[in-house]
């Protein structure tokens, strides 16, 4: 193992650079990644220290960024774990990563503090996700032993197909979908794409699917709203509660 550079850009400042998506306030200050000998006090910047390994940084726009996989592992040791996984399912669904260097990053901090949260994180990316949000309900789900059967699946009804971000197998009716609803999802959208997205949600529900939304402010707290609906719709069906984690 060797060193590369003396510092890069890193943790959420990385994430922004390599495009990834940020899930809750930009960071007020630059985040740098410094090795110990060339720690010094600088204004305006967040340090922090550790090794920068050959093949864990890249140029990003003329700046020394951490790495995609380093990034995530950064990502994962310093904050909730909900960060990672969004850049991570991100990163994934555009082929961002890279296996050899996952490996690699996870071969030269192997006995750093919070590792295993980086392992968490990596085994729990799923390419599947199409937003944030996604990927934030699926944790809390997986949290709370609530796990969907599939991701995306398509659903055919009335000659149409729909695709639904998350689907339950159930002991009575067609299933359980469960839909996230972002704010971006709608905003500015047309009376007509309401309308569309009304008559898809009245075409599941008609052809049996029990339906069940959710929106960011869902997601939040030791007892989120989400798991409340999702098992309270799950008891509906006959399925039962699902374990608690």
């Amino acid at each position: 193992m060797s060193l590369a550079v003396r510092s890069a850009v890193s943790h959420r400042s990385a994430t922004l650079a390599h495009g990834l998506p940020l899930v809750g306030d930009f960071p007020e200050r630059p985040e740098l990644t410094v090795q110990r000998e060339n720690r010094c006090t600088t204004s305006g910047t967040r340090l922090y220290t550790a090794r920068l390994f050959r093949g864990h940084t890249v140029g990003v726009d003329g700046m020394m960024c951490t790495s995609v996989e380093r990034t995530i592992s950064d990502i994962a040791r310093s904050h909730p774990l909900y960060h990672a996984v969004v850049a991570g399912d991100f990163a994934a669904r555009h082929n961002l990563m890279h296996d050899d260097d996952v490996a690699l990053v996870l071969q030269d901090c192997w006995t750093w503090r919070g590792i295993a949260r980086t392992k968490r994180a990596l085994g729990f990316l799923d390419a599947r996700a199409e937003s944030p949000g996604e990927s934030v309900s699926r944790l809390v789900l997986a949290q709370h032993g609530l796990e969907p059967n599939e991701l995306q699946r398509e659903i055919y009804v009335g000659g149409q197909t729909f695709r639904v971000d998350f689907w339950w197998r159930t002991p009575q009716g067609p299933g359980l979908v469960g839909e996230f609803d972002g704010f971006v999802k709608y905003d500015g959208a047309s009376s007509r794409v309401l309308f569309e997205e009304k008559r898809r949600e009245d075409a599941l529900r008609q052809a049996g699917f029990i339906v069940v939304r959710w929106v960011w402010a869902d997601l939040w707290g030791t007892s989120p709203m989400l798991a409340r609906k999702v098992r309270q719709a799950l008891a509906m069906s006959g399925r039962g509660s699902g374990r608690t984690a």
